[in-house]
């Protein structure tokens, strides 16, 4: 599993600005945050989830990470995500966030199906 984490590390790092914290490197890419630190242990967390912390994903997402690598397998996430983020809004009768997670929702779908298309 760690030849994975750095290979999806590797991945990420050219996907978005790579910041740099005390004994670890980061970067945020649709809605996923992938962490490196100087004894090499890598950790990807759900930043979509709300709350004070970012939730650390599973190891079978990480899996899913690895076998789609590291762009596919974040917008998946984020499809996902904000699906589970609007039923719970449906819920709450909260129309204006559930309005506001529909469009997020949509954009990643967009980027989910340009993915797909073929590349002339």
């Amino acid at each position: 599993m760690k030849v994975y984490l750095k290979e999806l590390w590797d991945q990420a790092s050219n996907l978005g600005y790579v910041y740099k914290g005390k004994d670890h490197v980061y970067t945020i890419v649709n809605g996923c945050k992938i962490e490196k630190y100087t004894d090499g242990t890598v950790q990807l967390y759900n930043t979509m989830t709300g709350g004070e912390w970012y939730k650390l994903l599973t190891p079978p997402q990480v899996l899913k990470f690895a076998q789609l690598g590291f762009k596919r397998a974040s917008i998946e996430h984020a499809v996902e995500t904000t699906a589970e983020m609007m039923e719970a809004f449906k819920r709450r009768n909260s129309n204006k966030r559930l309005e506001e997670m529909t469009k997020l929702h949509e954009f990643y779908q967009k980027k989910l199906q340009n993915l797909n298309e073929p590349k002339y």
